[in-house]
């Protein structure tokens, strides 16, 4: 059986918003929860099972520099010590089918940014990563 190739989703049809703004410099996302587990073993079983104990969530945001927007929020933060309130939603929508996948992450903590970062001749890009302690799930394909 082929593949329908028209149900793939491509991801030049997806949106992220940084607290509510579009980002229309974005080039990549990628957001993912990894799980706290511990190792559990018992005597008799040679298997070692494991217990779900938390998870934790981490990303990364790939966009081009055409502002200091990111900056000034990180920025902010570490002259202050007063964390903001961020909020991520990403949007994916497959236009052949119609159907989207909507994510939003929240507590989200620019962990990192660069100050300064530039070079002759090259398009400059910023990494921006960043942690979160919860998500909701808004549309599913």
């Amino acid at each position: 059986m082929a593949l329908p190739k028209k149900s793939i989703f491509i991801g030049t049809n997806g949106n992220v918003w940084l607290n509510g703004q579009l980002l229309a410099n974005i080039q990549k996302i990628e957001a993912k929860i990894t799980y706290d587990l511990e190792d559990v073993t018992v005597i008799g079983d040679y298997a070692t099972h494991h217990l779900f104990t938390g998870w934790n969530g981490e990303g990364t945001l790939s966009m081009y520099k055409i502002d200091s927007s990111v900056l000034k929020i990180v920025s902010d933060m570490a002259k202050t010590g007063v964390e903001p309130e961020i909020t991520i939603i990403s949007k994916l929508t497959n236009k052949n089918t119609k159907k989207t996948e909507r994510i939003a992450l929240k507590g989200v903590v620019l962990s990192e940014i660069n100050l300064v970062n530039f070079e002759a001749k090259g398009t400059l890009m910023e990494e921006v990563p960043f942690t979160f302690d919860d998500y909701d799930v808004l549309e599913t394909a």
